[in-house]
């Protein structure tokens, strides 16, 4: 089963050679999470270094939506180790984590330390509901026919892609319960689709979506980041939104590069380059650290509608640091750049 949602890629992960605690960048403060936290859930999917899980309704957890992945990369206990090798689609589980977890779709559990068997379940695919994603959001069918009677005959637009029922759509256009489907806009949070019914018959159906609406960016303070070059690495835009960005890596030296979660959005006006605005006052990225192994393209992704919002058109650029790490307080960090453009 393939889970495509913002195309979230754990290979190489690793500890952070530099700390393991979310920085506030602006009060340069070190913050480190304790707390052990434990959450009881079915497994939805698994692959080498994640699970994906859904919460109960009444956990939590569940607040960060109904599918979570839990980063399985660090795990050294032996039990645990046990259960996750036998483990399969439909088993209950304990799992037991550190801090937070980071709001995407699916949320994510990132810092985990035990994984615990509680009931094992059918060794089945999971089937989702019927969702479409149209202008970057998931739409959810509610089951229930539009009550809209009258209306214009015009569609606003097309399903033209499809994956199957086990799989979440990730792109616009996309459903998983088949294409050429019509649809039209009905508020801000739903959409009306025509399409079959449980008899077969077309119908316009009702869909509707839990994510936010988020303000648009703004740049007003001229960037002042040197921008680098690292000989043999690339960084190039493999897909982007307007609320979010898929690169690419690729490492052609025998140096250990490494880079983490973190990362800033810079916007061209009359020529010059402006820092996008942060849109809430404390933020920190993921301790998280990812290897561009040598010759092996290396993906990652990132939501940035909590920290900027969503883009207007424009023309921007992401800056990433790098590092060329050598070991234990040797190492150089470089940050490379890469423009794009919204549409």
């Amino acid at each position: 089963m393939k889970y495509k949602i913002y195309k979230v890629l754990l290979l190489g992960l690793m500890i952070f050679p530099l700390s393991a605690c979310s920085v506030n960048q602006d009060k340069q403060t070190t913050e480190v999470t304790t707390k052990k936290s434990y959450l009881e859930a079915t497994v939805l999917e698994k692959t080498d270094h994640a699970i994906l899980v859904e919460p109960p309704k009444t956990a939590q957890e569940r607040k960060s939506g109904d599918a979570i992945w839990v980063n399985i990369n660090n795990i050294a206990e032996e039990k645990s180790l046990e259960v996750l090798e036998d483990l399969t689609v439909g088993d209950v589980v304990t799992i037991g984590y550190l801090g937070g977890i980071a709001e995407s779709y699916p949320g994510q559990i990132n810092d985990v330390f035990e994984i615990a068997l509680v009931e094992k379940g059918k060794d089945t695919e999971v089937d989702y509901p019927q969702m479409v994603v149209v202008d970057g959001r998931l739409y959810k069918a509610t089951g229930e026919e539009s009550d809209i009677d009258a209306r214009c005959g015009n569609m606003d637009g097309e399903i033209t892609t499809s994956v199957d029922v086990t799989e979440i759509p990730s792109e616009d256009g996309q459903s998983n319960f088949g294409a050429g489907y019509g649809y039209q806009y009905v508020n801000e949070n739903s959409i009306d689709v025509y399409m079959p019914d449980d008899s077969e018959e077309l119908k316009w159906m009702r869909f509707v979506t839990e994510m936010t609406d988020f303000p648009v960016a703004t740049a007003t303070t001229e960037a002042l980041t040197t921008i680098d070059t690292l000989e043999g690495v690339s960084m190039e835009v493999a897909d982007v939104t307007n609320q979010g960005i898929e690169l690419s890596f690729l490492n052609k030296t025998d140096k250990s590069i490494q880079f983490g979660d973190d990362y800033s959005l810079e916007m061209k006006q009359d020529g010059k380059w402006y820092s996008v605005d942060y849109i809430i006052e404390d933020w920190g990225f993921n301790s998280m650290a990812y290897m561009a192994k040598k010759d092996v393209p290396t993906n990652w992704s990132a939501d940035w509608t909590q920290f900027y919002g969503v883009l207007p058109q424009g023309n921007y650029r992401i800056v990433k640091p790098i590092m060329d790490f050598r070991g234990t307080g040797d190492f150089t960090t470089y940050n490379l750049a890469v423009e794009f453009t919204v549409q």
